[in-house]
């Protein structure tokens, strides 16, 4: 379980200046469950680049860092370790490959039901035991014929179909797009959480557009349905929603 929050910015914006006075309710997940590793991704011109900790995001000067880094598309990513996963470098998301990082806020378990959807050159470069990274090996895998959005649109499909899961949110950051999925059964949101706890939303401007999980004092943003697929242009900044190729689950 995590919070995701992911941005694209037509000039180089710091993550604390785009949230301005919301930035503390934001790195406050990072107090609570939420502290078991931060993570960011962003592009340095044509490469990209991750930097991530297996502790509290508010206790590392790194991190704080780069919340006053500029850039012009990012990914931020704080870890709930659950299903026992350890809390280790390699467990910590964001995960990258070749120029696409990927952030998950859910569960897919066992994390080994998914080796089915692995191709063994994507299955031998694990770098933990997560099912968050096999689920972005099985994208990756998927996407072997087709674009990496309809390799993520497959995935979704096959694993609402056959597997056990309770949220299938996710950002990836390619050099094209940041894409956000919203895709969860409100059926196995557990009671301790709240009823909101897997709901997206994102704001749109002319400056920037920035999605993010629920349950933080972001303001009126718009909600990002259950079963739909966000896409910001990194080259325009415009926003497309569209549904995601599989029924929504019911409550």
């Amino acid at each position: 379980m995590c919070r995701l929050l992911g941005f694209v910015a037509q000039s180089p914006r710091s993550l604390r200046e785009l949230l301005g006075e919301s930035y503390d309710s934001f790195e406050q997940f990072s107090r609570e469950l939420h502290d078991d590793g931060w993570g960011v991704a962003w592009f340095d011109g044509s490469e990209i680049r991750v930097q991530k900790e297996p502790v509290p995001a508010h206790t590392s000067e790194r991190y704080r860092s780069l919340s006053d880094e500029p850039f012009d598309a990012a990914l931020i990513h704080y870890r709930w370790a659950t299903q026992s996963l350890e809390v280790e470098l390699g467990n910590t998301h964001p995960f990258k490959a070749e120029t696409v990082a990927f952030a998950h806020n859910g569960s897919v378990s066992p994390p080994r039901s998914l080796d089915g959807l692995i191709s063994a050159s994507f299955g031998e470069e694990l770098e933990g035991t997560t099912d968050s990274e096999r689920y972005f090996r099985a994208v990756l895998s998927a996407s072997h014929d087709t674009s990496l959005e309809e390799g993520l649109r497959r995935t979704i499909a096959k694993i609402s179909e056959s597997l056990n899961y309770s949220s299938l949110n996710a950002l990836m950051l390619t050099p094209d797009a940041l894409y956000a999925a919203c895709f969860f059964s409100p059926a196995s949101l557990s009671e301790d959480l709240p009823a909101d706890y897997y709901d997206m939303y994102y704001l749109a401007s002319e400056e920037s557009v920035v999605v993010a999980s629920s349950g933080w004092d972001h303001g009126d943003w718009t909600p990002l349905a259950n079963g739909s697929l966000l896409r910001i242009s990194r080259a325009t900044g415009e926003v497309h929603v569209t549904p995601l190729t599989t029924s929504v689950p019911s409550a």
